[in-house]
């Protein structure tokens, strides 16, 4: 994650011919400026606080995408890129409400990840149907069917209900006002590298104003919907974007 959120900025606003400058010498010196002014990037259309904005906009989709691809028959989050949004729920009582924010205070996105008993995370409880967990509560204890602790657990609509009395989750987050503090700061993505290409066409895509480059919007979006097919379907390569792009 060492992409800076700049750079970005600068490549979409070179897209949109937003670089300052009528001479290659001045356009080229305009651009290396780190970070953008509105001295460097002076378009009345596309002006700079407006492409910080689609960038950071689209950076919280692509995180979405990648918090929200689940596992066909758990139906568990399992996209390998979950680590760089991770945090984890505080517990969660039998038959209570799925929290809505990781314990760090911020919001959680997309799909829960990995169940464990609160009170041994060494335990992972399994997914199951909302029978299951209440049959096996309604007869563990003495003269019972079931002679063995079982660890499973149930999402119902908003509430979880488990075969332990608590549980915690592996979720991902997300605060846009994150990212603002970042581009502010000079920072870096939070994405991994390989996505800067898809967080650069997405950006492209989005920041058309009436039918302002609409063609080249086009074309970026094609790439962009060609990165969001690989996140959904958890490959790591990202398709290759090209250089040439139509005409205005």
């Amino acid at each position: 994650m060492a992409t800076k959120l700049t750079a970005i900025v600068r490549e979409v606003a070179k897209r949109v011919n937003g670089i300052a400058g009528a001479t290659a010498a001045t356009m080229a010196t305009n651009y290396a400026v780190d970070p953008p002014t509105t001295t460097e990037i002076d378009d009345p259309v596309f002006n700079l606080a407006y492409i910080k904005d689609v960038v950071i906009d689209v950076h919280g989709r692509l995180a979405l995408e990648i918090a929200s691809v689940q596992d066909p028959v758990t139906g568990i989050g399992n996209h390998p890129w979950r680590p760089y949004f991770a945090d984890v729920t505080a517990s969660v009582a039998h038959g209570g409400n799925l929290p809505t924010t990781g314990t760090g205070g911020k919001a959680i996105i997309g799909a829960f990840g990995r169940c464990y008993n609160a009170g041994d995370t060494d335990y992972v409880l399994t997914p199951a149907s909302l029978e299951r967990v209440s049959q096996y509560r309604a007869n563990n204890g003495v003269g019972g069917i079931y002679t063995a602790g079982v660890s499973m657990y149930a999402i119902n609509g908003t509430k979880v209900y488990a075969t332990v009395a608590n549980v915690v989750f592996d979720v991902c987050v997300y605060e846009r006002a994150d990212l603002v503090t970042a581009m502010a700061a000079n920072g870096n993505m939070t994405l991994p590298d390989v996505l800067a290409d898809a967080l650069v066409a997405g950006s492209v895509a989005s920041i058309i104003v009436e039918d302002e480059y609409a063609n080249t919007a086009a074309y970026y979006k094609t790439f962009y919907d060609q990165a969001i097919a690989a996140i959904r379907s958890t490959t790591l390569t990202m398709p290759g974007m090209a250089v040439g792009v139509p005409a205005r």
